[in-house]
């Protein structure tokens, strides 16, 4: 296999799967220690990759080869120097299969040119100048049965590492054979992806494709299709009166979101609470509340109520972080290693907004994070929700422009919103038994007291500033199970501002073998149209991706097939129309 993930795994490298095109070969005596290293097949890369591997392995010792099953980079701490003496003591000089950086937090990760004078110190340095693979970090595993199971590579430091534990067992023929076709096909893979022809990138060239003007609008560009309004009772966008003073709260608003194992500039780019500064000239801020505990929470609430009672307007940002992004080292939610037991907003954030509700300040909330939210009392007592997930280093001067009117939203959620914690799962694509039926077409679960499983927000939702109408829906009818549908539908933008709409398509199958969903997401498109305009947007759809797997073969069924055409996966926002497969 390719992959092999663990809990605490982020990448793993192996190249089982492109050994197995290459051949076993044979075994391999173990070779003087001072082998030539110029004018050898391996280096010669008009050679074909299979002589290489086998003249390369024909050179390596046992350590040797068994050091291309593992990482050389994962004991290096917070404080480490990087130096290359170090990297390559830890090895025993024997070479290495990969070299990671594990821990963010040191300052020398991010120093590139130091990993990249790491990684060629230490190809120059070793016998036979086999280069590393730069990786991620680290992965628990047992030697012998990784090795069993094609796993060729590991990541992470001794007192975790099973290959490391087969060093002393050299002398042991069926460790010796797994080892020497783990390092085979490791090899296999270096010469495959040209590491011993093709110079590491030059370091110069890399940092000067980063953020050019080109990059940064495309960022701009894609920060301002993904936020999604989830909520709007016609106070966005904003008018100027209710800009006129505007208090910024919540343990959200002057942080950027990053997402895990991102970047560690978490102050480059624009923040909540500075894109907001830019529309109004009378800003407060108050955190209002720390994210994940209720430390001091009593003073804080009241400084952001007394801000919110002196508003025309509050501006509350709540959610969850996966990164230590600010000095409150001890106010992460999420991530590896962090969790929150539930989806409710974690810490007393819920508690925060009821009471900057309760001022009766007009409330935007902005929800930020990689997740879903349960947001029943938001939705029902704050004016307008944006969710702008993980919203990058621009997400704050795009949110300003979007509560202003500037960008017209038209994000779509990937997700469904739960109205609480307790009712999940909430997906759309649920199966039919995994819901009861009370009275027609209420779904709720299987428990008592009752609650209410239909999505708060579904999947596929999204508002804009303009209202749009799918009809006309066509489907080709009476195909066969080999051939194509086409779908077609008339789009018309039937408000007063130009907006874009993302139209979907989803099917269910009337009698399939087995249970299938109730419906699958199959197609979507988004278009762009100014008042008035229209266009017709059309779909061609293979009979066969209708098609499932019954016991790991695909089936494409002559049957009775439903297409749904419209704005997001609600029923309510679909129009049905029902086609026969032949």
């Amino acid at each position: 296999m390719l992959f092999q993930f663990f809990p605490s795994c982020r990448q793993l490298v192996t190249g089982a799967a492109l050994a197995s095109l290459m051949g076993t070969g044979h075994t391999a005596a173990s070779p003087a220690p001072n082998e030539p290293r110029t004018n050898a097949i391996y280096q010669d890369a008009s050679k074909p990759v299979k002589a290489r591997v086998a003249d390369l392995l024909s050179r390596m010792t046992f350590l040797e080869q068994l050091a291309q099953t593992r990482n050389v980079g994962g004991i290096l701490g917070e404080n480490a120097s990087f130096d290359n003496t170090t990297v390559y003591s830890f090895n025993n000089g024997q070479g290495g299969g990969s070299i990671s950086f594990g821990n963010y937090q040191n300052p020398a990760y991010l120093a590139a040119a130091t990993l990249e004078d790491v990684i060629l110190k230490f190809q120059k340095n070793d016998r036979l100048h086999v280069p590393l693979i730069n990786v991620a970090d680290s992965v628990n595993a047992a030697g012998l049965k990784a090795l069993a199971a094609a796993i060729d590579h590991e990541l992470g430091p001794p007192d975790q590492s099973g290959m490391e534990a087969l060093s002393t067992l050299s002398k042991n023929p069926t460790v010796a054979k797994a080892v020497r076709e783990a390092a085979r096909r490791v090899l296999t893979l270096k010469f495959l992806t040209k590491t011993f022809d093709e110079p590491i990138p030059d370091l110069k060239k890399l940092n000067g494709s980063l953020r050019t003007a080109d990059a940064m609008q495309r960022n701009l560009d894609i920060t301002r299709e993904s936020m999604v309004l989830l909520k709007n009772d016609g106070i966005l966008p904003l008018k100027n009166s209710l800009l006129s003073k505007v208090a910024v709260i919540g343990p959200m608003a002057d942080i950027i979101n990053p997402g895990s194992y991102a970047a560690s500039d978490y102050s480059t780019g624009s923040t909540i609470l500075s894109g907001i500064k830019k529309i109004s000239s009378d800003v407060t801020f108050s955190r209002g509340c720390f994210r994940n505990n209720d430390t001091n929470f009593d003073t804080m609430k009241a400084e952001a109520v007394a801000n919110a009672r002196n508003a025309g307007l509050a501006v509350v940002a709540l959610g969850s972080v996966a990164q230590i992004v600010d000095t409150n080292a001890n106010d992460r939610t999420d991530g590896e290693g962090f969790d929150h037991a539930n989806l409710d907003f974690p810490g007393p954030q819920n508690e925060l907004l009821k009471a900057i509700v309760e001022t009766g300040t007009p409330v935007v909330l902005i929800v930020s994070g990689g997740q879903a939210f349960s947001m029943e009392y938001a939705a029902n007592a704050t004016n307008a929700i944006i969710h702008t997930f993980l919203q990058g280093e621009l997400g704050g001067d795009v949110l300003a422009e979007i509560i202003t009117g500037k960008t017209n939203p038209s994000g779509k959620l990937t997700v469904s919103i739960p109205r609480l914690s307790s009712a999940v799962p909430i997906y759309y694509n649920y199966i039919n038994s995994d819901r009861k039926q009370v009275g027609w077409q209420v779904y709720t679960d299987y428990q008592s007291p009752v609650l209410d499983r239909l999505a708060l927000y579904p999947f596929g939702h999204g508002l804009s500033y303009t209202k749009f109408d799918i009809s006309g829906v066509t489907v080709t009818n009476n195909t066969s199970t080999h051939g194509e549908i086409t779908v077609k539908a008339i789009v018309k933008n039937t408000g007063s501002v130009q907006g874009k709409e993302v139209v979907q398509v989803y099917f269910n199958q009337f009698a399939p073998d087995i249970e299938r969903p109730v419906k699958n997401l199959i197609r979507f498109t988004k278009i762009d149209l100014k008042p008035g305009a229209s266009t017709t947007v059309s779909f061609s759809i293979p009979v066969s991706e209708l098609g499932y797997f019954v016991n790991g073969f695909k089936q494409v069924d002559a049957d009775q097939y439903t297409i749904f055409v419209g704005s997001s996966s609600d029923d309510a926002d679909l129009t049905a129309t029902k086609i026969v497969v032949k």
